[in-house]
């Protein structure tokens, strides 16, 4: 989890004590990770391991860099490129542990073919729980409160969390929207991302 259950409470309360709200507190950030990733591409895994993402494709650009969906990158662990007859093919010439990571951009040594999905990637990503940075944690935290606090005029119960929408939109407060802003990195505008059959799995 991006922040813990009694993190929540103790910025409500300044205690962990209190336990009525607990399986909504979860839910509620189980859904806020999920948007930050949604709008960022950042992912959080547990507590010892990195998130694995599988069979990512993207464009290749005549260029040695790959960019990734998600974010930050650790370790890439393999590589295929579509051949002529449109078969993936591994790539070993590229020395996955020679190469330099930059958030979602993978600097290679390789220089991949301009094309439309002709690259096929894996790799593991994110922050352990323990990494999470202070204002990520600090966003999430507020996206939390805010979303508890709307509980009752949209209806909820203590426990019930159907159909709760967490979107980013202009009125999003500015603090939450500038830090989301910052990790997002308006990469994903900015290069040709695709992603087909991409599996993120712990």
């Amino acid at each position: 989890m991006i922040v813990t259950v009694d993190e929540i409470k103790t910025y409500l309360y300044g205690t962990t004590v209190p336990a009525s709200y607990d399986t909504l507190f979860t839910q509620l950030i189980n859904e806020v990770e999920a948007e930050i990733k949604s709008y960022t591409g950042v992912v959080i895994g547990n507590d010892t391991e990195y998130v694995s993402i599988s069979n990512e494709v993207g464009d290749g650009a005549n260029v040695p860099v790959i960019r990734t969906r998600y974010k930050p990158v650790r370790t890439l662990t393999k590589i295929e490129v579509k051949d002529t007859d449109f078969n993936w093919v591994e790539n070993t010439d590229q020395d996955l542990s020679n190469i330099d990571i930059d958030g979602s951009v993978i600097h290679t040594k390789s220089v991949y073919a301009r094309g439309v999905m002709n690259l096929k990637f894996s790799y593991t990503a994110g922050y352990l729980t323990t990494e999470v940075p202070e204002d990520l944690k600090r966003c999430a935290i507020m996206m939390v409160i805010s979303a508890f606090n709307k509980r009752e005029s949209i209806g909820y119960n203590s426990q019930d969390v159907l159909d709760l929408s967490l979107a980013i939109s202009n009125t999003t407060p500015i603090e939450i929207a500038n830090i989301l802003e910052e990790y997002r990195g308006n990469y994903l505008e900015k290069n040709r991302i695709r992603v087909e059959n991409a599996a993120a799995t712990y």
